[in-house]
Formats: C-alpha cells, structure tokens, sequence
C-alpha cells in the first residue's frame, strides 16, 4: 500500500467535498492502490474496505484517533481515544456466492461492497438503504426448489441473511461500548471509518490551506512548494511568519 502525498490527498479532498464518504474512501484506496483498477477496489467488501482504510488511516495521520460522542441520556460530550489496531480485525478471505437456507428457502448472495454504499448516497432513509443494498447483494431465491423473482423474503428470512452476512464480514460494522463518565449511561456506538477519514481529511486540508494563505503572503512560494514541505517545517515556518 502506498501513501497519497499531500497534493494528492489535498486534490482528493477538493474532488470529494460534494460526494459521499463511500465515494471518497474508494478514491483514496484508488489513490493507495494504483495498481489496482477502480472497479476490483468497488468490489471489495466493506469491511476489507474498512480494513485497508484503517491502514491507511494510520499511514497518514498515526495509530491513534480522536473521538467525541455526545451521551444519548444526559448529552453531555464524551471524549473517546481508540487505537487503529483495536478496531481491526482478523479476516479471511472469501469467495461468493455464498449459499443459505432458512425454512424452505434457498438464497444465494454476496456480501456488500464499497460499491455498493456509493450506489446507496442518495438513499432517502436508512430502511431504503438497506433494502436497496440486500437487493444488490441477492443473487438467485428459490423456494421449495422453485425460483422466486418477484416476491419479497419473509422476515424470518430476511433476518438471518442480515445476521449471516454480519458474522461473515464483522469488520464492516464496528461496534463501541461507551459509558458516560458524568452520569454513568452506557451504549454502543457504531464506527464508521470512511466517515471518520473524511472528516479528518477535511479538518487537515482546512489547516493547510491556512498554512498556505500565511506562507504565501509572508514569502511569496507557491502552493506546491508549501504543500510539498514536511508538516514539521511548514510549521514552523508559519510560527515564524505569525511573529514577524
């Protein structure tokens, strides 16, 4: 895996404002991962995606990640730091299709990908969005033997594809258990990595830009030339420039 430099990341970042966080994380693996082609990096799943994302993660910004939620009882603000090592998990590869049987129904099926949560942006609601993936990810329905095209799974049915899928892919839905430190409430939190990196991204290209505005009017260099510096000498030269 390589490392998007700051120009690219910065041009990443530009490109993405107006898009999902699902369309910006296939991006940056694309920008990770030049030789591979757009359409193999859609087609992984999400919690692979999610598992390169992580690596990524920590190339670019450390191997810890800053985090606040707000308590769900008494809304006062949680401030949580986590290790990209602790969100990540083993996995194994796997290859669909994947066949389960529930009842009398046979459902073939994939897992979902990072193409799949791009398809899914403009959902109007979570329910949608989550029907409009399971439908992408079903393959063929037979019951009692016989193919079934039209009608819609039972529940039960529904469910336990829901259930499998999560325990074949377990990274795509991480999972953290918080407690309030001021009134003691505790939930679960779900963490989303493609939406973590793309705030991160979006707080660093902020902070540089400014760094470019100041260099800029106390030096005159271009935005290459300040971009393409260590963050350790832009840094300082900015501490200078803002003394006089």
């Amino acid at each position: 895996m390589g490392v998007p430099s700051a120009m690219e990341l910065l041009r990443i970042w530009e490109t993405s404002q107006h898009q999902s966080s699902a369309h910006q994380a296939l991006q940056l693996l694309a920008a990770a991962h030049p030789d591979q082609a757009w359409e193999t990096l859609s087609q992984l799943s999400v919690g692979q995606r999610d598992g390169l994302l992580l690596t990524l993660r920590q190339q670019l910004f450390g191997p810890q990640l800053a985090c606040v939620a707000d308590c769900p009882n008494c809304s006062d603000r949680v401030e949580i730091t986590l290790r990209v090592a602790d969100l990540q998990l083993p996995t194994q590869p796997v290859t669909p299709p994947f066949m389960l049987k529930v009842e009398d129904y046979e459902v073939q099926f994939r897992l979902p990908t990072g193409g799949d949560l791009v398809a899914i942006a403009g959902a109007a609601n979570p329910d949608q969005a989550q029907q409009t993936v399971l439908n992408r990810c079903l393959l063929s329905v037979r019951y009692q033997g016989e193919a079934v095209t039209d009608a819609p799974l039972p529940s039960t049915v529904l469910d336990r594809l829901i259930a499998t899928i999560a325990d074949m892919d377990p990274q795509a839905d991480i999972r953290l258990d918080l407690t309030c430190p001021h009134c003691q409430h505790g939930w679960q939190l779900s963490f989303d990595i493609a939406f973590f990196l793309q705030r991160e991204i979006q707080t660093w290209a902020y902070r540089l830009l400014q760094d470019v505005h100041c260099l800029a009017r106390a030096y005159g260099w271009s935005e290459a030339e300040i971009v393409g510096m260590t963050p350790q000498r832009r840094h300082l030269y900015v501490e200078m420039a803002s003394h006089g």
